[in-house]
């Protein structure tokens, strides 16, 4: 029997408290887990099959726990951050404004607007017309990708998650138990052109729609402070969150697949 363990959230300090807060973490992460349960369902239909019934969500349920993603999160996000006192106070300068609170906002009303697949097509449609048509507001948003890296991150993010699954199923005597590490690599490899496609794809809509309120000016604003040192910086403490939390998942997943395809309940 596979044993899942919720890890208690880290008691963090008051600067990245204050971050995670004015970020509205919390809220991201509820999605972010609606977003985990569906995948886990796609997951088992594809693997388990029709063995993938109450068991099977339970299951993906309890790796998806929120107590256990908001530590894991929370963690990497805070180890991630300058420690300088005076870099962390422009950051939450930034993100306390008027501007930061609205992106904030919006972001979060476009990925809880896409967990609907009729309003992810209608953006990715959007999006595709925009961008053929191009202009100034086109050329922010990509200029936005290309400063935050978020192609690339979201990318690497995305193949090792599937590694990390890989080798969860591996361990939970599913049916890649006789795979080798070079066996995996080279599979995971031969996914990145379609997980490129799906990123690219996800991501433009998604900042399109979200970003769709916003006056070319404050749009600039803010792909302004992603540029500089302090943007970079929480760029990339979101993402060593993120990326960690999504590694850890993956693999739990991956083990409880792994388990219910031996006919083992969890």
């Amino acid at each position: 029997m596979a044993v899942l363990l919720a890890l208690a959230a880290p008691a963090l300090a008051q600067p990245e408290q204050r971050m995670a807060e004015l970020l509205r973490l919390d809220e991201v992460l509820e999605i972010v887990r609606e977003e985990g349960l569906e995948h886990g369902a796609d997951i088992g239909a594809a693997v388990l099959g029709p063995s993938a019934g109450a068991s099977w969500r339970a299951a993906v349920a309890r790796v998806h726990d929120p107590e256990a993603m908001r530590g894991l999160m929370l963690e990497g996000f805070a180890e991630a951050l300058p420690r300088d006192p005076e870099a962390l106070a422009r950051i939450e300068s930034v993100l306390a404004s008027d501007l930061g609170q609205r992106v904030v906002e919006l972001e979060l009303g476009a990925r809880r607007a896409m967990l609907d697949p009729g309003i992810e097509d209608a953006a990715r449609d959007a999006w595709a017309a925009q961008a053929a048509e191009g202009g100034p507001r086109v050329d922010t948003l990509r200029r936005f990708v290309e400063v935050g890296d978020l192609v690339e991150r979201n990318v690497t993010g995305g193949l090792n998650a599937t590694l990390a699954f890989y080798v969860g199923l591996a361990e939970g005597g599913g049916a890649l138990a006789e795979f080798g590490e070079a066996d995996m690599l080279a599979d995971v490899q031969a996914q990145e052109s379609g997980i490129r496609a799906e990123v690219e794809g996800w991501l433009h809509a998604y900042l399109a729609l979200a970003f769709a309120p916003l006056p070319p000016e404050d749009l600039a604003a803010h792909v302004d402070f992603f540029d500089t040192a302090d943007g970079r910086a929480l760029n990339a403490a979101l993402f060593a969150g993120f990326n960690g939390m999504f590694e850890t998942l993956s693999r739990r997943l991956g083990q409880a697949a792994g388990t219910f395809a031996q006919g083992e309940d969890l």
